[in-house]
């Protein structure tokens, strides 16, 4: 399990790192190197590197759940990768074009009015530019949930048993064995496409009962409602783009070592924080996308951790780097040992409780059974049917919580990781650059630059290798509480695509942001 995460989070950072270059080199058309681009001109470099990578990548991550599919012109074979980024890529293509013109109108708005200037410093170009990408994210969206409905088999089935009164109690036993994710099985991504095309477009993903199909409508999908369902995505990328936008305002670098440790420590409370409201958000809501689960744990977590580090690393002193990476190592230990023993010790309670409220049952249906047999001669029940709906209600909720712990854990190894690279890839590229004063050496000669850059890679070998003797003590000790991780194994290639996408994410906003 932990090898398969190192493996995929390392193609992760990889993404990341080359993202980060794209966006180091500015204006790639000027032929000049980014130090000695203008200003507006490096801006304008910025937005359009930022829509590039962002719908590239977000293209790219749509493929898996199409690709598991089996299309109507071809159903028995399964499609390639090429064919599932072809349908794609010709959907969406007009509406890259439309967030490419909207990167590019930001831009030119930026750079024609005081925005360039005297209002700089409150980062509008960003939070436009967040808002014009919505357009190519939505669009996506809505070519993948049509291409699932109209040209897929199963699309096709699910859509006819919603249209069609005859097929609808057919298509409910259907579902509830094709759909575990929906009815509390198996929260397998790449067996329930379905499911994740409602995830990625923002459906509804909270449980239902296997006969609620024959209820629900088949509504074509539209731009517009894939639109409106993106603008929480939106909300999310304005508010992480806020938060690295106080880190650099603020020069935490710049306030002592004592300054850079609290900030280190609060960090990581801020991190706990929102995983907890996270994990409460998910089981208030019975929510069992598995997409929902990884994003609303790996956003705050890679966002955080990434500026965390990126503090300790300006520091540019190695103690205070190495006791910043020990204490977080050594807080990680505690704090998933802890929430293991939390979670084995809550089901234990419930399954105590069920097994007494059982017992009640069973004795009161007992007593029943005696007394219709002084009244009747009829056989009794053979089971209790309010004991096995308990039991029934036991095992779902003891799924949901292993399946969000195991999502919950897995998401913030691949974070960790990431956050390392980001770290280490926005220091290592943006340190002395002019455009970024938030990160700059004490001493700026080349020879200095030179070996602080060679010592940064020193340093993120030694962060990985802290990180990866971490996990491994955890993983132990999660496997002996009774964590499972089969589930995470299954949907590395769905995980992998998400993260990815997340660490380029990550490295847009903090480029854009930093840049001043």
């Amino acid at each position: 399990m932990q090898l398969l995460v190192v493996r995929n989070a390392i193609a992760c950072v990889i993404c990341a790192v080359t993202a980060n270059a794209c966006h180091y080199y500015g204006n790639i058309f000027s032929l000049k190197a980014s130090t000695q681009q203008s200003r507006p001109e490096m801006l304008m470099a910025t937005l359009v590197w930022s829509v590039l990578l962002r719908c590239s990548f977000m293209l790219v991550a749509h493929v898996p759940l199409l690709k598991n599919q089996r299309f109507l012109q071809c159903p028995e074979t399964q499609p390639t990768i090429w064919f599932c980024t072809k349908k794609l890529a010709r959907g969406s293509f007009p509406y890259f074009i439309a967030a490419l013109a909207g990167k590019i109108g930001v831009g030119l708005l930026v750079q024609n009015t005081d925005l360039m200037y005297g209002l700089f410093a409150y980062k509008l170009h960003f939070y436009l530019g967040a808002i014009s990408s919505l357009t190519f994210s939505a669009g996506v969206t809505f070519i993948a949930r049509r291409i699932y409905y109209e040209e897929t088999c199963r699309g096709y089935e699910r859509r006819r048993a919603m249209n069609d009164p005859d097929l609808k109690k057919s298509s409910s036993a259907g579902r509830n064995e094709e759909d575990p994710g929906q009815a509390g099985g198996s929260l397998r991504a790449d067996c329930s496409p379905g499911t994740n095309l409602q995830a990625i477009s923002g459906t509804s993903t909270r449980y239902q009962k296997p006969t609620s199909i024959g209820k629900q409508q088949y509504r074509k999908p539209t731009f517009w409602r894939a639109y409106v369902s993106k603008l929480y995505d939106v909300f999310i990328v304005i508010l992480a783009g806020a938060f690295v936008h106080a880190v650099s305002e603020y020069r935490i670098l710049n306030q002592g070592t004592a300054v850079v440790m609290s900030f280190a420590g609060s960090a990581i409370m801020m991190k706990i924080a929102f995983q907890e409201m996270a994990r409460w958000y998910i089981l208030k809501k019975k929510i069992r996308s598995i997409y929902a689960m990884y994003l609303l744990v790996g956003v705050p977590t890679v966002l955080i951790d990434t500026q965390a580090r990126i503090v300790l690393l300006g520091t540019q002193t190695n103690p205070i780097l190495v006791t910043g990476t020990c204490g977080m190592a050594v807080a990680e230990v505690f704090l998933r040992a802890g929430k293991a023993a939390f979670v084995v010790w809550t089901i234990h309670c419930r399954a105590k409780t069920v097994k007494k409220n059982m017992q009640e049952l069973s004795k009161i249906s007992e007593e029943t059974t005696i007394a219709e047999e002084k009244l009747t001669s009829s056989s009794p029940p053979s089971c209790s049917p309010p004991s096995s709906s308990l039991q029934v209600e036991f095992e779902l909720w003891r799924r949901q919580i292993l399946s969000y712990h195991s999502a919950e854990i897995t998401a913030d190894m691949y974070a960790e990781y990431i956050a390392i690279g980001c770290s280490q890839s926005i220091v290592f590229w943006y340190t002395g650059h002019p455009y970024y004063p938030a990160l700059q050496l004490v001493t700026g000669s080349e020879v200095d630059v030179g070996r602080w850059q060679f010592n940064q890679i020193a340093m993120l070998g030694f962060q990985f290798v802290v990180e990866v003797f971490v996990d491994y003590i955890c993983v132990v000790m999660e496997m002996a509480a009774g964590i499972e991780f089969e589930r995470a194994k299954d949907l590395s290639a769905f995980v992998g695509m998400l993260f990815t996408l997340m660490a380029v994410l990550n490295i847009s906003i903090s480029a854009t942001v930093y840049l001043s």
